[in-house]
């Protein structure tokens, strides 16, 4: 073997280790987090691990014709909502445009996603199977009189729905009842709740009775059945202290005033707290805290005792709405018109928001943005779509952060230090456009900049800059899948401690290989 070829191999070598090894960079995503029925979950938490809104700008509005009273939900970066017009209207999530509604003839009250489906109720006593893509109706069934306000409940197969004394369970796929469960005196039932294998019916008996029946899910074996009312004053089960309440109730009096409580998933009631003002919300729980709403106060109660850790006055006359909680905040709305954002460990307000009616809506949470109906008939989109990070990781010790925030959901981000750009994946639909914005340090890609959109068509796009960062604003027509964000001059890229042994393997190898034939060359006679 000829110097020259061990050259040229020891040199090839080198620059295959960097291309496999440049350009190594690491997403990290917030998932998408989803609001898919009444207070988020099955279990009514009113909670998400969702980024939340951190100001009150308004993104967009959707006008309906008649006042929103239920409460939306998120999936799939698509928002749902029943409305008093007779409605239920899919929204695209990202500029409030319209996907399709379907009429139900009467007021729709808060939907549940799940199965490809949406499964709603109206005022008429019709339960509702859509699908979730085009709202074309798959089932419906007669719930024989009028219906609860409950939103539906889905567990496993089987779609829990609320008629007005009635709790009906039904196959999901086919609308078949299967059985159902009779509350006695009830004049609404005002939600359902899974916990622990059994459906617990909330239902409201008087104006300040609350009765919970729990029975299975799969049977309709009874488990208990309890009635909330005020005791006047403060209680604690002592021999149930150190469990955390699972299900949070509130029973209004007749005096302006009300009381919380605490069960456990058998009915039992572990604490009583007494607050001020009347509500008919449901308590949201999230960090150890109970979070309850009424007209007078938002109160912030310890899960396992019930004890106050803080309140905060509300300037409502007659209603709150139920609570929402994440990221570290707590949102709810008033009759007043507003819907306002807590501090959830202080109670600090945070901001305020005005709408031209009452707000009884619940808000629902997703990917970074609030949204929430009114009585003057809009569904309001408030904050901003969710900022991605992503670490561009240059050597063991070294990594930069390139954020992008966009209407449009963005994956497989790449830099590539040779070719000095940026690329990312645009997951679109079709017929949707939207936005981006891109920050990065300059040290990272230095411009003058370009950006394409599939490969090779060039897009108009606004540059800032602060003397470190780098901000790039630019449209997303609805046909872009590709991006790529090409600089002048990138930073050098060094392999990771693992490139690095790989170079050192190789170097080693070779050199080896030259030494041994350099000997056989000195020995070689000619």
């Amino acid at each position: 073997m000829s110097r020259k070829i061990v050259y040229t191999t020891f040199f090839l070598s080198i620059i295959l280790v960097f291309v496999i090894f440049s350009g190594v960079a690491e997403s990290k995503v917030v998932n998408s987090q989803e609001w898919v029925t009444y207070q988020a979950d099955a279990q009514r938490t009113g909670y998400t691990p969702s980024l939340a809104p951190n100001g009150n700008q308004t993104f967009w509005k959707f006008q309906t014709s008649g006042p929103i009273k239920a409460s939306p939900v998120a999936t799939g970066g698509r928002v749902f909502v029943g409305s008093t017009d007779g409605y239920l209207y899919a929204v695209n999530a990202t500029n409030g445009a319209k996907l399709w509604e379907f009429w139900a003839g009467s007021a729709v009250n808060t939907p549940t996603i799940g199965l490809g489906k949406v499964f709603i109720t109206c005022d008429a006593g019709i339960a509702y199977a859509l699908d979730v893509d085009s709202g074309t109706q798959i089932w419906n069934k007669s719930l024989g009189g009028k219906s609860s306000s409950a939103s539906p409940l889905l567990v496993g197969s089987r779609i829990f729905v609320g008629g007005n004394q009635i709790v009906y369970a039904l196959n999901e796929a086919v609308g078949v009842r299967l059985f159902d469960e009779t509350i006695r005196n009830a004049s609404d039932i005002e939600r359902l709740i899974y916990a622990d294998g059994l459906v617990i019916a909330v239902a409201k008996l008087n104006s300040n009775e609350i009765r919970l029946t729990g029975f299975e899910a799969k049977n309709d074996y009874a488990r208990f059945g309890v009635t909330l009312f005020s005791s006047g004053s403060d209680r604690l089960t002592s021999f149930l202290t150190d469990e955390a309440a699972k299900i949070f109730c509130v029973a209004p009096t007749s005096e302006e005033k009300s009381a919380v409580f605490g069960l456990n998933n058998m009915g039992m009631i572990m604490w009583e707290h007494q607050v001020n003002g009347v509500t008919n919300a449901t308590p949201a729980n999230a960090y150890d805290v109970a979070y309850v709403t009424t007209s007078r106060f938002i109160y912030a109660l310890n899960m396992t005792n019930g004890a106050l850790k803080w309140c905060h006055p509300t300037s409502g006359a007659s209603s709150a709405s139920s609570p929402a909680v994440a990221d570290g905040k707590v949102y709810f709305g008033l009759d007043d018109g507003y819907v306002y954002s807590l501090d959830a460990y202080s109670g600090d307000l945070i901001w305020s928001y005005k709408t031209n009616g009452p707000v009884q809506s619940s808000p629902a949470i997703s990917d970074g943005l609030l949204f929430v109906g009114s009585d003057d008939g809009n569904l309001y989109a408030i904050g901003y779509p969710t900022t991605q990070s992503f670490d561009v990781k240059i050597s063991e010790n070294t990594s930069y952060e390139v954020k992008i925030q966009s209407s449009l959901a963005v994956s497989d981000f790449n830099f590539n230090g040779s070719l000095k750009q940026f690329s990312f994946q645009v997951n679109n639909e079709a017929g949707k456009s939207g936005f981006c914005n891109v920050s990065f340090p300059y040290s990272l890609l230095k411009g003058s900049y370009t950006i394409l959109a599939n490969e090779n068509s060039s897009l108009l796009f606004e540059e800032y800059e602060n003397g470190s960062q780098v901000f790039l604003y630019f449209n997303i027509l609805s046909d872009v899948d590709i991006i790529r964000i090409l600089g002048t001059e990138a930073i050098a890229e060094f392999p990771s401690g693992t490139s690095a042994v790989a170079i050192l393997v190789i170097t080693a190898t070779i050199a080896a290989v030259y030494k041994s034939t350099s000997k056989k060359t000195k020995n070689k006679r000619w």
